[in-house]
Order: C-alpha cells, then sequence, then structure tokens
C-alpha cells in the first residue's frame, strides 16, 4: 500500500439531498468521466471497462430478441402485424438501457463508489 492516490475523480453532480433526483440523473452522485487519472491497471478501470462490455452484451441480445420477433411477425403476419413491426423496429437501443447505465457518469459512479 502507498500513501499517494491512486485514482482521481471529480463529482460532477451531488443531487442526493433533492427527493427527485431519479427523474433527471441515474444516481445520485455523478462522476465526470471525462475527469479521472489514476495508476495504470487501477481496478476502478478495470471494472468500468468489464461493465461495458457487459452492458454491450445485454444489449445485443435485446437487439437479437427484437429481430427475431420483427421477423416472426412478417412470417406470421397476425392481426396488427405491421404496427407491431414498426414499432419494434422503432424503438432504440436505450430502450434497452439507458445510454447514461451502458456507458457513461453511471456507470462510472458504480464503480467508484464500489
Amino acid at each position: 500500500m502507498t500513501p499517494e492516490p491512486a485514482v482521481i475523480v471529480s463529482i460532477d453532480v451531488n443531487v442526493h439531498a433533492r427527493m427527485d433526483w431519479h427523474q433527471q440523473w441515474p444516481r445520485a452522485v455523478g462522476i465526470c468521466q471525462w475527469t479521472l487519472s489514476g495508476a495504470p491497471h487501477h481496478p476502478i478501470y478495470i471494472d468500468a471497462a468489464r461493465r461495458v462490455v457487459n452492458s454491450t452484451r445485454v444489449v445485443e441480445e435485446w437487439d437479437k430478441q427484437r429481430q427475431a420477433k420483427i421477423d416472426r411477425l412478417e412470417q406470421e403476419r397476425p392481426d396488427g402485424w405491421e404496427g407491431a413491426v414498426a414499432d419494434l423496429a422503432g424503438e432504440r437501443k436505450d430502450h434497452a438501457m439507458n445510454v447514461m447505465e451502458w456507458t457513461g457518469p453511471g456507470l462510472f459512479s458504480d464503480a467508484v463508489m464500489a
């Protein structure tokens, strides 16, 4: 162990005192992901990279399932299938996971606060 800091982070937002913070921010305390500095291979960075990879897999699986539903609807053509296909096709990846959670401050807040 060294007495020198191994990671320096900057607080972007601290709204924990607001009762409605969850309506606008993914976390009560947000870390500036563009203001991080740390020792090479620090566990926070390794964990953050792991979280992005795992979250990307979740979104990819959601996208595959969405496309499978579209394909099934187009094959079976049940009543209202065209509207259902349009609805599914219009869903963006943030329907599966908010980009702030996927790669943004929410991700780093979890990694730093853990």
